[in-house]
């Protein structure tokens, strides 16, 4: 089933996942990877428009939360299991990507507070944080100036950017059986 859902939007969110619930008679795993990068190069913390900085959170952070709360009472328990999307940002703030970096360090906040209050039931919640991947949201990001590909790929451990098949591998792993004692944790691709 696919769906084009604003995540901002709590009442299509549920509605949604309701939908895909009653297709399939059960929810096993759910990975959240809704985002927007927000700002523009020449944007700094006096700059940014409540619009801009509203619309960041909303998606990167409320959208998020959004989808948690409508997955949470339909997850198989126990073994169910969220992978949340965060980023290296949420680690360490960039400069021109306040609103960026704090939704995504609010992902890892919110990740870990809920695999504490989850992991009772059986439900596992891990977050991963890419890093530099050559998708839309990280190229729009570098055409609004936010930063630069070549010197970000130059600062991960690998030397390169990610693929989107590289991050779907590990959301794979962590909704799997073989990750069924991890939760909590932040899969970091390690940006210097």
């Amino acid at each position: 089933m696919a769906a084009r859902v604003n995540v901002r939007n709590d009442d299509e969110v549920r509605s949604s996942i309701k939908k895909a619930y009653n297709m399939f008679g059960r929810l096993d795993g759910a990975a959240n990877v809704a985002g927007v990068a927000g700002g523009t190069g020449d944007t700094v913390i006096e700059t940014i428009s409540q619009e801009d900085w509203d619309h960041t959170i909303g998606v990167n952070l409320n959208g998020l939360l959004n989808c948690m709360r409508a997955q949470l009472p339909v997850l198989s328990k126990p073994g169910g299991s969220i992978v949340n999307v965060s980023s290296t940002s949420g680690r360490r703030g960039l400069p021109h990507s306040a609103a960026y970096a704090s939704s995504k360090f609010g992902v890892i906040g919110l990740t870990e507070s809920a695999a504490g209050e989850y992991a009772k039931a059986g439900i596992r919640i891990n977050s991963i944080l890419p890093g530099p991947i050559d998708t839309k949201i990280f190229r729009d990001g570098e055409a609004k100036g936010l930063f630069d590909a070549d010197a970000l790929s130059k600062d991960t451990l690998m030397r390169r950017m990610g693929r989107a098949d590289e991050v779907a591998k590990v959301i794979c792993f962590l909704l799997s059986d073989e990750a069924s004692f991890v939760t909590g944790g932040e899969t970091d691709a390690k940006v210097l």
